[in-house]
Order: C-alpha cells, then sequence, then structure tokens
C-alpha cells in the first residue's frame, strides 16, 4: 500500500481505501485498480444496510398475513 502513496498521494489512497473498505474489499489489487481507474474521486454510492431485524425476524421478504393483506 505505502508504494502506491509515492505513486498517487496520500490523499488519493485514503480515497481509495475508504472505498475499498465500503464494499468489503481491502485486498492490494482492489485499491491499485481503484487508483488505476480514477474510482477514488467518485462519490461512493449509497448501500443499503439492513435493519437489525431483518434476519431475526423471517427475513428480508418475509411478511406477516396481517402485514401482506392489510
Amino acid at each position: 500500500m505505502l508504494r502506491l502513496e509515492k505513486s498517487h498521494g496520500a490523499a488519493r489512497l485514503d480515497a481509495a481505501c475508504a472505498r475499498a473498505l465500503r464494499f468489503g474489499n481491502v485486498r492490494y489489487r482492489t485499491v491499485k485498480a481503484i487508483l488505476a481507474k480514477g474510482l477514488d474521486a467518485l462519490q461512493s454510492p449509497i448501500l443499503a444496510t439492513p435493519t437489525p431485524s431483518t434476519y431475526t425476524q423471517g427475513g428480508r421478504f418475509c411478511c406477516d398475513p396481517q402485514t401482506l393483506f392489510h
């Protein structure tokens, strides 16, 4: 990673690492590709985060009959 800082600068490397963290893939190759494609300059897309009850109460698309046929 430090080698990438020398060639792209600390600010760009920080942005690329933040983007890679956002997608859960912080491998060297991924960060290098983000920098090469200039994706570090783009705003990171907003990823939908499930609520804590999503997986503990039947799943994302599971509804009880009262809610479904309201």
